[in-house]
């Protein structure tokens, strides 16, 4: 069983009171850990433990900055421990779209609701956006580091990140994990978003990576919805960027999923690099 830590614990009862029931909402294979406490009057709240500080100070930098510019679509925080370090957020109505059999035609419907509240993330920046390399250098390295391609994968890997490298784009507020795993749907014509710790600013596209090598892959009428809800189509220069994305989540997720044996990261990351390999 995963037993919750001490002192989150002790945070849980301060905000609950002391008779709770506690179950663990981990993912599998996830190093942050969560867990779903409930009072005996229905209050309830999530509870998180961080697997990095920086993954700590990301999210709760988000939950005290643009987070609550959207309103009911996002939890809010009630608490948070650094030196845990962990927080506790309050719960959403809703089921992840990830672990719901949409029928045609619906998933179409939550994928434009989706864009749509890509939108509003990304228009959250305060001040006008100062522009940026819209792919920093530093994640390029460390994925081309560790990467194992052969030479023809790797010359072409390479061609697509210099070509994204050179683009420059508006740093807005970016979710970093947008997927649905962490979209919430409970057929109210709305799609909420949970876990901020992979937030950060950066180029919109960021944002896109993970459905073009998910659900994007052979469902080009998702990615039509998907921008239908966002309100406009990709730039060249978005494109050209998100190309960069692309690439560099099939490199990190090939590496990790043959790393922590994790079969849906691996598949993820092998159809993106054969999608690189193909020229699509």
């Amino acid at each position: 069983m995963d037993e919750m830590p001490g002192p989150l614990a002790a945070l849980v009862t301060s905000v609950l009171g002391p008779d709770v029931d506690v179950w663990s909402r981990s993912w599998p294979g996830a190093a942050s850990r969560v867990w779903e406490a409930r009072a005996p009057n229905g209050a309830a709240v999530f509870a998180k433990v961080h697997s990095t500080p920086k993954f700590h100070r990301r999210e709760v930098a988000a939950y005290e900055s643009w987070v609550t510019l959207l309103g009911e679509d996002t939890p809010r925080l009630l608490a948070c421990d650094s030196a845990l370090p962990g927080i506790l957020v309050t719960p959403l109505p809703g089921v992840p779209v990830k672990f719901q059999p949409l029928p045609p035609g619906q998933d179409a419907e939550v994928h434009a609701l989706a864009g749509a509240l890509a939108r509003r993330i990304h228009d959250t920046a305060i001040c006008p956006a100062a522009t940026a390399s819209a792919l920093p250098s530093a994640y390029v390295l460390k994925h081309l580091g560790r990467a194992r391609l052969t030479d023809a994968d790797l010359s072409r890997a390479q061609a697509v990140l210099v070509a994204a490298a050179q683009v420059t784009l508006p740093m807005v507020p970016t979710h970093g994990d947008f997927q649905p795993r962490n979209w919430l749907y409970n057929n109210d014509s709305r799609v909420r978003v949970i876990d901020f710790e992979r937030a950060e600013p950066g180029a919109s596209v960021r944002d896109f990576r993970l459905l073009v090598n998910g659900p994007w892959q052979e469902r080009p009428d998702l990615r039509e919805a998907f921008f239908d809800g966002y309100g406009r189509s990709l730039t060249t220069d978005e494109e050209i960027a998100l190309a960069g994305w692309v690439v560099l989540d099939a490199l990190d997720s090939a590496h990790w999923g043959a790393k922590d044996n994790d079969a849906e990261v691996l598949a993820r990351g092998l159809a993106g690099l054969a999608q690189l390999r193909n020229g699509r």
